[in-house]
Formats: structure tokens, sequence, C-alpha cells
């Protein structure tokens, strides 16, 4: 005859103490600075102004939040200038290789970043822009900011790097 299985006690984890959760900062800060390390370059001259409002993240080729060293390093930035983190995303229409699938991808993505922006307490900007629709939204949004982020992609490689 088979004997039913005692339950076992089930025993709740105290939350982390301030000094683990320290800890684990500190440590996650440090495998992010080995991550970036090779990685983050200025691309211009343009210093960091405290004085400015946020820090702006302009996603570009990887746009998703989520394992994303560059949005890592732009929420860091953020963090040490005491500054918000601005989320900005654009979609062109005149771009070389532009592509209705391309774009059909960038859009259905739009809500999730969008949602993702929201839950970690971020501020999010979607620019779409039309013909004849106004030019130089990002660079308007990039005199506001503190520090700007983004990933390199093509204006790194000598592509075209025109903003929305």
């Amino acid at each position: 005859m088979h004997k039913p299985r005692a339950r076992q006690a089930t025993s709740s984890k105290a939350a982390p103490s301030a000094a683990t959760r320290r800890a684990a900062s500190v440590e996650d800060d440090a495998r992010l600075t080995a991550l970036l390390v090779d990685r983050v370059r200025a691309l211009n001259d343009a210093p960091e102004d405290p004085s400015k409002e946020f820090v702006l993240l302009w996603l570009q080729g990887q746009r998703r939040l989520r394992q994303n060293l560059c949005y890592s390093h732009a929420q860091r930035r953020a963090n040490e200038l005491r500054k918000p983190l601005v989320v900005f995303e654009a979609l062109r229409f005149d771009y070389p290789h532009a592509s209705d699938r391309l774009h059909r991808f960038v859009l259905e993505g739009v809500a999730d970043n969008a949602a993702d922006a929201a839950a970690r307490g971020l501020a999010y900007g979607f620019y779409l822009q039309r013909p004849g629709g106004p030019r130089g939204v990002l660079h308007q949004l990039a005199a506001r900011a503190a520090a700007r982020t983004s990933r390199a992609g093509a204006a790194a490689r000598g592509g075209s790097s025109r903003a929305p």
C-alpha cells in the first residue's frame, strides 16, 4: 500500500538585509564596469552638464531595455548624477534600407517598451516621423539632457547617423 508523503514545512526566508543588498549592488556594479570597460566611449566632445534635467537614453539598434548594456550604463549614469532617466525611441521613414517589415517590428515593440519603462519607473517617449513632420526632435531633447547615451551603431561605423 502506498503511504502518502508527509508535507514538508515551508519556511519563509527573511528579506535580505540592507548590508546584503549593498554588497550585491557593489558586486553588480563591478560586473557592469567589467562588461563596459571596452564598450563605452565618447562619440563627441560634448561634456556632461549636471545642471540639466535628465539623462537621455536613445534606443536605436537594440530596442529593448532587458539585457541591454547601454540601458544599464545609462541607468548607472542617471543614478550617479541623481537625475531621472528618459528613454527615447524614434522611427524615421526615409533612412537607407527602410522597409515595412522592419517598421512593423519596431512599431509592435513600442507598447512593450513603454510598459517596460513604466515598470522600471522611467519616462518613455516614442516619435514617429511622418513626411512633412518636424525634424530635430532628438536634438531638442538632447539639449535638455545632463548626459546622453546610445549604442554607437551606424555612426561609429561611418554610416548614417541622422537623427529624427
